[in-house]
């Protein structure tokens, strides 16, 4: 080799060293383009990427290496150190491609890859829509949702839905994808565990559909079979197609009397189902509202389409339309028969929580749902809920679930909040990123951060999260009450005021509605609760004006929880009947009227009302079923206002075995325990009272202190009942707490516990 001479910028322009690493650069790009083409078309294993990148990324020196021994013109011989170089990069090349080529999967990413759902199994990809019909874009996974469901309705066939195949595809980085690309279709129905995909279209017009499914062995890359089918009804089209490829799937005949038809499955409405589609969509977007109309509109075309009735009961209960939930609770009951397995299980779980009371029974349909569908994200969700905030049962699922599906924004969200509960607030912030992540132009992750950081004291912090949230969406009502309670938690409450003010002068009406509930929040930490009255009831003027009902009447249940602690009888009673009047099958008028009675001394009048209420309740549609719960808690305050307090707790108890109704703000067994010197149950029921959201909340919170307070006073634990009439007795509550009857000897008892002795 020819010495070197002159500087090393002269020496690497003689070499060519710069032009030979930018022609390498070049062709490596051009190899990992290859690697990728490759892998997305024809199934290879993504290592195949990884090992080409480590092996260009190695070769960038050895090409600077020889570019620099032999980079000159002429014979140049190969030098000891060379050899050496280039045999150390030969041989981390080997050890390299061998460590990426055999090492493990990471399980967020191929845990479903090891699923094998057996010989007879179908991966169900979303049928490509090419018609030009605005209002038939949701038969793309309209239909591909049917055919699932007609499918699942064999035991011998085991069906993988479209929404596992979408979460498998973001598992694999395609985050933002609106249809599964065709190259990673077979890919995906592996790694879902399916031995078949179905991969389908849709052509023609309105009144003129034309449906066509291939039946593809992923193993061999085969058509197994094909089907193509035309006509107007939607359904008949799909229950043909399930018919034609399902022998094939089960690999045996198949008679036509297995089948059921998806029509009775869901509806023989095709609009029905359409806004059905629609609804769900606004749903997992939380446009409660929207979601309740679209349930509504659903069943006005098809009463007696189960999926929608149920989802209509739910979403009503929601929004605060207690006799829409009912009546539609009744007509899913009245349909069940009709539903598919899979959604009948459901139904079942949640009419055991709901009607019956029995958490025990909905988890164990609700396991059972689990281990028989995994995808099913709705079971998960309702199971996760049946177990308590901070229970490590609920952490467990949460994690189980995540593992499952790594995209599950919701799943995120909820164990954010468990992470913060636990004190853990480096795991809670890194949840709620990825939350974030995926909901990117969505209000309610920005709002879950912002409560997580009120969780963590961190309230000037929270307060710009919830600013973000609410500049995305202005009437995102959450945000604004978290925003009031931020400002309360700092006791700066007229800033407070200020700020909740620039929204309730907004012209947008939903928006100046969240605002004057935020309003009334906030005057209600203040312990200023007629102006929180006066907030809701311009809150409920307005709901009123533009037509919300389930705005008014929340805001007349809020209204009516004041009226009760403060006992304004006067003001009740106006409210009671109009709730009743808005909403006949809400109970809150039933019982608040009782506690009138009841706390003014009239006995015999209450125990003449709670008979009306017996005889009444086989009479109202729907109310019957809540027969039982009813009886229970009729019972419970009429005992306790009998001066029968055994009898109040044991009727108590039955409330709790009966049902899931909440205490409706008497709290009635609490006050008999105390009036028997049972103070450690007081300790433990106290907790559990409650239930409300907004204004009653507060309220409850101030009587639950209480309640603490004297069960530890009782105790003879000073300190702790000190500390509870302080959370009650804030600089704002210390005077106003008079008002309140149920707690107007507060300030005497802490005086006396502070007193020197």
């Amino acid at each position: 080799m020819n010495q070197p001479t002159g500087t090393v910028f002269q020496q690497l322009r003689q070499r060519k060293l710069v032009q030979i690493l930018l022609l390498y650069l070049g062709v490596g790009w051009g190899l990992a383009q290859v690697a990728e083409f490759a892998v997305d078309n024809y199934d290879l294993s993504r290592r195949v990427i990884d090992v080409t990148l480590f092996l260009i990324i190695l070769g960038l020196p050895a090409v600077g290496v020889i570019g620099w021994y032999h980079g000159e013109k002429g014979h140049q011989r190969v030098q000891r150190g060379e050899a050496l170089m280039l045999g150390l990069l030969l041989v981390m090349a080997g050890i390299g491609t061998y460590r990426i080529g055999t090492a493990e999967p990471a399980i967020d990413r191929n845990l479903s890859a090891v699923v094998d759902l057996g010989s007879h199994s179908v991966a169900v990809m979303p049928f490509r829509n090419r018609l030009t019909d605005p209002s038939l874009e949701w038969l793309s996974t309209g239909a591909s949702e049917l055919l699932t469901t007609g499918l699942a309705g064999l035991s011998s066939i085991r069906v993988v839905s479209g929404h596992r195949l979408y979460d498998l595809l973001r598992q694999e980085g395609h985050e933002d994808a609106t249809e599964i690309p065709e190259a990673l279709a077979t890919r995906l129905t592996r790694m879902a565990g399916a031995r078949f995909m179905i991969d389908g279209s849709i052509l023609g017009r309105k009144g003129d559909l034309v449906m066509t499914a291939d039946l593809v062995n992923v193993e061999t890359g085969d058509i197994e079979a094909s089907t193509r089918v035309r006509g107007a009804d939607v359904f008949a089209l799909i229950d043909s197609i399930a018919a034609d490829l399902s022998a094939q799937i089960a690999g045996e005949t198949v008679e036509p009397t297995e089948l059921a038809s998806v029509a009775s499955f869901t509806t023989r409405n095709q609009d029905a189902y359409r806004e059905y589609m629609l609804a769900l969509r606004a749903e997992r977007r939380f446009h409660q509202a929207e979601a309740l109309e679209g349930f509504q509109r659903a069943v006005v075309l098809d009463s007696t389409f189960a999926l929608a009735q149920i989802r209509l009961a739910t979403a009503a209960f929601g929004r605060a339309q207690i006799s829409v939930g009912i009546q539609a609770l009744k007509n899913a009951q009245k349909y069940r028969d009709e539903a598919p397995e899979r959604d009948r299980l459901l139904l079942d779980a949640m009419l055991a929580q709901i009607i019956h009371g029995d958490a025990a029974e909905s988890r164990r349909i609700l396991t059972d749902l689990v281990a028989m569908y995994p995808d099913d994200r709705q079971a998960r969700s309702a199971l996760v809920r049946l177990y308590d905030g901070r229970s490590p049962e609920r952490g467990r699922l949460l994690e189980e679930t995540i593992l499952f599906d790594p995209f599950d924004a919701d799943t995120y969200n909820q164990l954010a909040y468990f992470r913060a509960h636990e004190g853990n607030f480096a795991a809670a912030d890194s949840l709620v990123q990825r939350y974030i992540e995926l909901e990117p132009d969505q209000p309610n992750p920005l709002d879950s951060r912002g409560e997580i950081l009120m969780i963590a004291g961190r309230q000037e912090e929270a307060r710009e999260s919830f600013r973000a949230a609410l500049k995305m969406q202005p009437d995102f009502g959450v945000s604004l009450e978290h925003l009031a309670e931020s400002w309360a938690a700092d006791g700066r409450f007229g800033e407070g005021e200020l700020e909740i003010g620039q929204f309730i002068e907004a012209s947008e009406p939903q928006a100046r509605l969240a605002a004057y509930r935020a309003l009334s929040i906030l005057r209600t930490r203040e312990g200023d609760l007629s102006g929180s009255v006066e907030a809701l009831e311009t809150r409920r003027e307005l709901a009123t004006q533009v037509g919300d009902s389930g705005i008014r009447n929340s805001a007349l249940l809020s209204q009516i929880v004041i009226f009760v602690a403060l006992q304004d009888w006067d003001r009740l009673t106006e409210r009671e009947a109009a709730l009743h009047a808005a909403d006949p099958l809400n109970p809150f008028p039933t019982f608040t009227h009782l506690i009138r009675l009841g706390e003014t001394g009239r006995l015999s009048q209450a125990e003449a009302y709670a008979h009306e209420i017996r005889a009444a309740l086989d009479s109202v549609p729907g109310v019957s079923d809540f027969r039982a719960v009813l009886n229970a808690m009729l019972e419970r305050d009429l005992s306790f206002y009998r001066g029968e307090f055994a009898a109040a707790v044991v009727s108590a108890a039955a409330v709790r075995e009966q049902g899931n109704m909440p205490e409706l703000g008497s709290f009635s067994e609490v006050r008999a325990l105390l009036a028997l010197g049972r103070y450690e149950e007081v300790l433990e029921r106290t907790w559990q009272i409650g239930g409300f959201t907004g204004p009653p909340e507060v309220l409850g919170n101030k009587q639950q202190a209480y309640f603490l307070a004297r069960a530890h006073e009782g105790l003879a634990d000073t300190t702790a009942a000190v500390a509870s009439y302080e959370r009650l007795l804030n600089a704002n509550w210390r005077e106003g707490v008079r008002l309140i009857p149920l707690l107007a000897d507060a300030p005497d008892r802490l005086a006396a516990l502070q007193a020197p002795h």
